[in-house]
């Protein structure tokens, strides 16, 4: 896994730039609320400031629900900083445990009402990085695309 460069590591987020699909690739583990989520969420804020591109894959399999609060706060703050930074489509492997995936589809949902990312669930890693090869994941950083990957 070569392609794999190491952007962001703590107990909640491991995030990886792909060198090979041009894309970040973010797993989050365990539960984490306040502070201690928006922490390494504003990692890929930053992460997604100096390495733009269109597609970023969220494996969300080995995370848990997040509360209402923060929630809340990924649709109004997280999800719109992404987007600001060029983010259309994300990519999301899916926790096992229905009421992860229910808050999972639930934050996503509120925010595709208003928002400008579109949102694709999978059940494997593999199946989420297919979906993004269909996708041009390339933005220079003005926010304008780039001819190819």
């Amino acid at each position: 896994m070569d392609h794999l460069r190491l952007v962001y590591e703590d107990d909640v987020l491991k995030l990886f730039w792909d060198t090979r699909a041009g894309y970040h690739i973010a797993e989050w583990h365990g539960f984490a609320k306040a502070e201690r989520l928006r922490n390494p969420a504003h990692a890929c804020v930053y992460a997604s400031r100096e390495r733009r591109s269109s597609c970023w894959l969220a494996d969300i399999s080995d995370f848990s629900v997040v509360d209402l609060e923060d929630q809340a706060w990924i649709v109004e703050h997280f999800y719109p900083l992404l987007a600001e930074n060029g983010l259309r489509y994300m990519s999301v492997v899916m926790p096992v445990r229905v009421v992860a995936q229910l808050s999972a589809r639930r934050v996503n949902t509120a925010y595709g009402v208003k928002g400008s990312i579109v949102f694709e669930y999978h059940a494997t890693r593999s199946a989420a990085a297919r979906w993004l090869a269909t996708k041009d994941g390339s933005v220079r950083r003005g926010g304008e695309r780039e001819g190819g990957r």
